[in-house]
C-alpha cells in the first residue's frame, strides 16, 4: 500500500493536523523533477537544499505539535495518578486509564509515522535525483532524534506507570493481567475510532489499485489494519461487518470444463433452467384473456422477480437489465411499436426524484460518519442511559438502531450498532448459557429494530425508497404524510418487539448456575442483569470545537425540516425531491468535508435498482397487466370487507419480503398492490389508495424471520464470539424463533394502526389515482 494511504488510514483522528504533510512534499519532488526534465533550471544540489528546508520546516512543526500533546498528557498523568487512591472515582478512573493508555500509544505511533514519512520522502528524492541523502539526513535530523529520545525516556515510562497503577487498582497488583486488559481496551478503541470511514478508505484503495475484491457476505475480511497495526486477531471479526444491499449467492465459475461445472453446480443449473424455461413459455404460449403486451410483460416480471429473489446476479445489474428488456420485448403499447418512443418512455421512468432523495440521505450519513458525529452521540447515549443493566442496554441499543435508521438509513445504522454491540459482548463471561442467550437476543434485537426503523421515513431503507417513489409519483403521497403514518406505527412495533425479545435471554436452564455463583460470592458478576461496558471514548470533549460538525448538524436539521414541511417546500422548489439537491451542494461544496471519493462511494447501486423498478412499474401499467391482475384479484375478494383485504395484503407482503428480501418484494409487489387498491378501496374511504398502499409499504420492512430477509439481519450474522471457537453468535433458528411472533404481531399492528393513520392523515386530493397532482 502507498504510504500516503497508510498514513491516512492509521493517523489518530484528533491529531490529524499534526502529521507530516506527505502529499505536499511528495508533490514538491515531482515538481522539481519536471523542472529538471523540462528546462534544467534547478540543478540537483539546489533542489536538495530547497527540499531539505521544506522537510525540516515540516518536522519542526510536527515537533511543536508533539510537545503540546506531551505537555497535555503529562498534566493528565499527574491528575490521574493522584486519583488512584480515591475509591469513589474508580469507575471513572478505569475509563481514564484506558483513554490515557490509548493516547500514549498513539503518541508513539505518531512519532513512528512521521519518522517513516520523512524517511520515505528523502528516499524518494534520492531515487528521482540519483543521490544518497537519506541515511545521514535521518540520522542528523534534530527534530526526529529529539522526539524518539522523548518516547524512550518519558513516554514509555509513563505507559509503565499507567499499567502499574491500573494493576494495583483493578488487578490485585498483577501487572501482566493489567497489560492484557489495557491492550484489549486499546484494540477496541482503535477499531471504534477508525470505524466505518477507515473501511471505506480501504475499499477505495483496493478498487483503485485492483488488489482484490470484497469477500462474500458474512465471511472474514483481512485488511491492512490487521497486517500493519497492533490490533489483535479478534478485531478482524469486528471489521467483518458488511453493508451490502442484500445477500447474494456468488456464482464462481471454476477454471474447468463445462461438464465439471454442471456437475458441481447442478442445483444452480437446474434452477436457472427452470427460470428461463418458464420465461420462454410465457413468451411463446398464448395465455387466454391476456393481451400480447401484457403476456410479454408477465414474462419480464417473472424473469426480474426470479433474478431478484435468487440473488445470484447483483440486484442492481438486474435493475439495469429491466429497461433494456422493456424496450426489446415491446411491453409499451402506447409507443405504437416505435422503439424510439419506447426508449424515451423507459429512460424517463428510470430517473425520478426518489434517487435524489436517496443520494441526499446517504450524503448526510457520510458526513455524520466521517466526522464521527453518529458514533460519539450513540456512545454517549449508551453510557448515560444503560446504567450497567443488560435490559436497559438492550433497550438503548434498539432505540439507537431505530432512530439511527431514520436518520442515516438502516443499512448504515445496522453497521454502527453492531460495531457498538460486538465489544460489549466480548466483555461478558464466555461459555455461559446466560451470555449466549443475551448475546443472541441483543444482536437479533438490533437487527429487528433497524428493520422497523427502515419504515420511519421514505429514505430510511431501500424498500421504503422504492415504495415511496411509486406512491409519490403516481398518487401524490408527500414525505410528511408518510412520516405521520410510519413513525407512530413503527414506534409501537419497536416497543412490542422489545417486549417479545426481552424474555429470550432469561433462560431458566441457567438459574441453578446463577444461584450457585451468587452463593459463592460472585457479586456483580453473578447478577444476571449486570453488564460491564467496555472502556470507550464516549466523546471527544470538544464536540462543538469543530465548525464542520456544527455545519453538518445544521444541514441535517434544515434538510429534515424541508422534507417534513412538504407544502412549503413545494411552493419554493416546485417538488420536494428537488430540495434534496440542497444538502448535496451544501456538503460537497465546502472544502475538507465531503470529497470526490465520497461522491463516488454514494449508493449508486440503490439508484439503479430503483431505476429498474420504476421501468418495470411503467411496463406493468402500460401493458395493462395491472388491469388484468387487479381485475382477477378483485373478483376473488369481491365480497370481502376492506379490513380483510388490508390484512391479507399485509400478510402476503410480510411473507414475500421474508423469503425474497425486502427490496425485491417492493419492486415486484407494490405496482400490483397500488393497482388493486384503486379497485377494492371504496370511494367514500378518505385515504383512498393510501389505506392499502401505505400499510403494504410498511409491511415490506417487518419480514425478519430469516437471516437473508434484510441487510440488518445479514450484518447480525457476521458477528462472531470471542474465544477459541470463534463461532457466529447467531444461527438461522435464532432469527426464526423470535421472528415468527414478531412478524405476526407486526402484521396486526400495521394492518390496524397503519390503516387508521393512513385514513386520518392522507389528504383526499392526492389519492385518487395516477393523475393526481403532486403535493
Amino acid at each position: 500500500m502507498k504510504f500516503s494511504y497508510e498514513l491516512e488510514f492509521n493517523a489518530f483522528g484528533p491529531w490529524h493536523d499534526g502529521y507530516i504533510n506527505y502529499k505536499r512534499l511528495k508533490k514538491l519532488i515531482k515538481d522539481q523533477r519536471h523542472d529538471l526534465e523540462g528546462a534544467g533550471i534547478r540543478p540537483a544540489p539546489v533542489a536538495w537544499q530547497e527540499f531539505s528546508e521544506e522537510v525540516l520546516s515540516e518536522l519542526t512543526r510536527v515537533q511543536a505539535y508533539f510537545s503540546d500533546i506531551l505537555a497535555r498528557l503529562s498534566s493528565w498523568m499527574e491528575d490521574l495518578l493522584g486519583e488512584a487512591g480515591e475509591p469513589m472515582v474508580h469507575p471513572k478512573y478505569r475509563k481514564s486509564c484506558a483513554e490515557v493508555y490509548l493516547e500514549l500509544n498513539e503518541l508513539c505511533n505518531f512519532v513512528w509515522l512521521n519518522s517513516e514519512g520523512a524517511r520515505k520522502l528523502v528516499k524518494k528524492f534520492d531515487k528521482f535525483h540519483g543521490s544518497s541523502h537519506c541515511q545521514y539526513f535521518i540520522a542528523d535530523c534534530d527534530a526526529l532524534s529529539e522526539m524518539n529520545r522523548i518516547i524512550e525516556v518519558e513516554v514509555r515510562p509513563m505507559i509503565t506507570s499507567i499499567q502499574r497503577s491500573y494493576a494495583s487498582s483493578f488487578c490485585g497488583g498483577d501487572e501482566t493481567a493489567a497489560a492484557e486488559e489495557l491492550s484489549q481496551a486499546l484494540s477496541e478503541m482503535l477499531v471504534w475510532d477508525r470505524g466505518t470511514v477507515w473501511h471505506d478508505l480501504i475499499k477505495l484503495e483496493r478498487q483503485r489499485c485492483r488488489l482484490g475484491i470484497a469477500p462474500a457476505v458474512g465471511g472474514p475480511r483481512r485488511t491492512s489494519l490487521q497486517r500493519s497495526s497492533s490490533l489483535s486477531p479478534e478485531d478482524g471479526k469486528r471489521s467483518s461487518l458488511v453493508s451490502p444491499l442484500y445477500a447474494s449467492v456468488e456464482l464462481k465459475i471454476p477454471e474447468r470444463g463445462c461438464w465439471q461445472y454442471v456437475r458441481d453446480y447442478w442445483v444452480t443449473v437446474v434452477v436457472y433452467t427452470i427460470v428461463f424455461a418458464v420465461f420462454l413459455s410465457i413468451l411463446l404460449v398464448k395465455i387466454p384473456g391476456l393481451p400480447s403486451p401484457a403476456a410479454r410483460c408477465l414474462a419480464l416480471l417473472w424473469l426480474a422477480s426470479a433474478l431478484w429473489s435468487l440473488g445470484t446476479v447483483p440486484l442492481y445489474v438486474t435493475g439495469l437489465a429491466v429497461p433494456l428488456l422493456v424496450v426489446l420485448l415491446d411491453t409499451l403499447p402506447s409507443s405504437h411499436g416505435d422503439r424510439a418512443a419506447a426508449a424515451r418512455m423507459a429512460m424517463a421512468a428510470m430517473w425520478s426524484g426518489a434517487q435524489l432523495m436517496v443520494l441526499a440521505s446517504f450524503s448526510l450519513a457520510a458526513a455524520l460518519s466521517k466526522l464521527r458525529i453518529d458514533k460519539e452521540l450513540a456512545c454517549v447515549l449508551l453510557r448515560v442511559a444503560s446504567g450497567g443493566s443488560r435490559v436497559r442496554t438492550l433497550m438503548v441499543l434498539m432505540f439507537l438502531g431505530y432512530s439511527t435508521s431514520a436518520a442515516v438509513g438502516n443499512v448504515a445504522a445496522s453497521v454502527l450498532c453492531m460495531s457498538i454491540a460486538s465489544p460489549i459482548l466480548d466483555e461478558l463471561p464466555q461459555n455461559r448459557v446466560t451470555t449466549l442467550n443475551y448475546g443472541r437476543s441483543l444482536l437479533v434485537a438490533i437487527a429487528f429494530a433497524c428493520n422497523v426503523g427502515g419504515m420511519t421515513s421514505p429514505v430510511a431503507s431501500p424498500q421504503s425508497v422504492v415504495a415511496f417513489a411509486l406512491l409519490h409519483s403516481n398518487y401524490g403521497l408527500s414525505f410528511s404524510e408518510w412520516c405521520a403514518v410510519a413513525i407512530p406505527t413503527s414506534f409501537v412495533l419497536l416497543l412490542l418487539t422489545f417486549w417479545l425479545l426481552k424474555p429470550d435471554y432469561l433462560a431458566p436452564a441457567d438459574d441453578a448456575r446463577q444461584a450457585l455463583l451468587s452463593a459463592a460470592g460472585g457479586g456483580l458478576a453473578a447478577d444476571s442483569d449486570h453488564l460491564v461496558l467496555p472502556p470507550r471514548l464516549g466523546g471527544s470533549g470538544h464536540f462543538c470545537d469543530d465548525w464542520r460538525r456544527l455545519y453538518v448538524i445544521a444541514v441535517v436539521l434544515l434538510t429534515v425540516t424541508l422534507w417534513l414541511c412538504s407544502s412549503f417546500t413545494v411552493l419554493v422548489f416546485g417538488d420536494i425531491s428537488l430540495s434534496a439537491l440542497l444538502p448535496l451542494v451544501a456538503l460537497f461544496a465546502v472544502p475538507d468535508l465531503l470529497t470526490k471519493a465520497d461522491f463516488l462511494s454514494l449508493p449508486w447501486d440503490v439508484c439503479f435498482l430503483l431505476a429498474g423498478g420504476s421501468a418495470l412499474a411503467l411496463a406493468v401499467r402500460d401493458s395493462e397487466l395491472l388491469v388484468v391482475a387487479s381485475g382477477f384479484a378483485s373478483s376473488v375478494i369481491e365480497e370481502a370487507p376492506l379490513w380483510v383485504c388490508i390484512l391479507a395484503t399485509v400478510a402476503l407482503v410480510t411473507l414475500v419480503s421474508t423469503l425474497v428480501s425486502h427490496t425485491a418484494a417492493a419492486n415486484v409487489l407494490m405496482p400490483f398492490i397500488c393497482s388493486l387498491a384503486e379497485v377494492v378501496v371504496p370511494p367514500q374511504v378518505k385515504g383512498g389508495v393510501a389505506v392499502l398502499g401505505i400499510p403494504a409499504a410498511l409491511a415490506l420492512s417487518v419480514g425478519c424471520a430469516l437471516p437473508i430477509s434484510s441487510t440488518p439481519n445479514i450484518n447480525a450474522t457476521a458477528i462472531r464470539r470471542q474465544g477459541d471457537d470463534n463461532h457466529p453468535w447467531l444461527k438461522s433458528s435464532d432469527f426464526l424463533r423470535p421472528g415468527l411472533p414478531v412478524s405476526v404481531v407486526s402484521i396486526g399492528v400495521v394492518a390496524s394502526l397503519g390503516f387508521l393513520l393512513s385514513e386520518m392523515v392522507v389528504t383526499p386530493s392526492v389519492v385518487h389515482g395516477p393523475h393526481a397532482n403532486l403535493v
